[in-house]
């Protein structure tokens, strides 16, 4: 690919031979022709027949980029296909999900028309039942303004699929993702939310989530809990870190506060269940500066 592509889509891979020929293929019914989009496929250490299917898929298609690393999580594959990505808006996919059809084109459209840092689009969330929901993370459809407007006007933070972010935006604020932690969705949307000085929501679905039960990261276990806990507390400190480091509004500075004591106390009603493990959280907190808990919650 000589010249740059507009569109850089990112798919982390682990143990994922039962869907990425689905996912991979999704991509390929946007309208977009092939010149103008990279997929760059991050494999994670992979123990199934990931990486044989994704080298077959690179061999079909000239505009496949296959990287591979020991496994270190979806975060170091992500920042890996950041670091790598040449276009000029990046996309991030799940490998066990799919775009819908003929959507890319239109984002693409509506982000060089409106010139945006990060644009938003629904999404069809499946669940174990099989039931589909469609979720939009802003109901403030088709009309632009800052990520500072987003966050103060209730933003779901919970998810990066579904969304395009300017390549550029995305290297001049040194975004990346937090790893070895879970919900890195949510520091990653945040901090880019809090420089963002233009995004639209657009009333389009444009992904679609499949939620599989015997995935790791979704599982519900006792390590997992706790790993869920630690993870919070950790987006807590990097969010009051953020704080200090930047000059934002008191209106933004207010709320990034109340979003981290809402991580805390909602930690704390979790640990009332779970006291043994209680004393190694309050003193990782102590560490960090963030307990006693100082301020309100949203």
């Amino acid at each position: 690919m000589k010249n740059s592509p507009l569109l850089s889509v990112i798919i982390p891979i682990y143990n994922s031979e039962n869907y990425i020929q689905d996912c991979v293929g999704s991509l390929y019914f946007q309208n977009v022709s092939e010149e103008k989009f990279e997929i760059l496929l991050v494999n994670d250490g992979s123990l199934d027949n990931s990486y044989e299917i994704c080298q077959d898929l690179s061999r079909e298609h000239t505009n496949i980029r296959l990287f591979s690393q020991k496994n270190q999580g979806q975060a170091v594959a992500r920042n890996l296909g950041i670091e790598q990505a040449r276009g000029k808006y990046i996309m991030f996919v799940d490998s066990d999900d799919r775009l819908l059809d003929k959507v890319v084109a239109k984002m693409l459209a509506e982000a060089e028309k409106h010139q945006t840092d990060i644009l938003i689009g629904s999404m069809k969330v499946y669940n174990a039942q099989g039931d589909a929901t469609i979720n939009s993370d802003f109901k403030r459809c088709n009309k632009d303004g800052s990520g500072e407007y987003a966050l103060l006007h209730g933003i779901n933070t919970g998810s990066v699929c579904g969304r395009l972010f300017l390549n550029d935006f995305i290297k001049k604020n040194h975004l990346s993702f937090l790893p070895g932690i879970k919900h890195e969705d949510v520091l990653f949307t945040i901090k880019a939310l809090s420089f963002a000085k233009r995004i639209i929501s657009l009333n389009l679905c444009c992904y679609i989530y499949l939620w599989h039960g015997g995935s790791t990261d979704r599982s519900f276990d006792k390590n997992n809990k706790e790993r869920s806990l630690l993870s919070n507390l950790r987006i807590a400190y990097e969010i009051t870190q953020l704080i200090r480091r930047n000059t934002y509004s008191n209106s933004l500075s207010k709320y990034l506060s109340q979003k981290c004591n809402s991580l805390l106390a909602s930690n704390l009603l979790l640990l009332m269940r779970n006291k043994s493990f209680g004393l190694q959280y309050l003193t990782m907190a102590k560490k960090m500066e963030l307990f006693p808990v100082k301020g309100n919650t949203p």
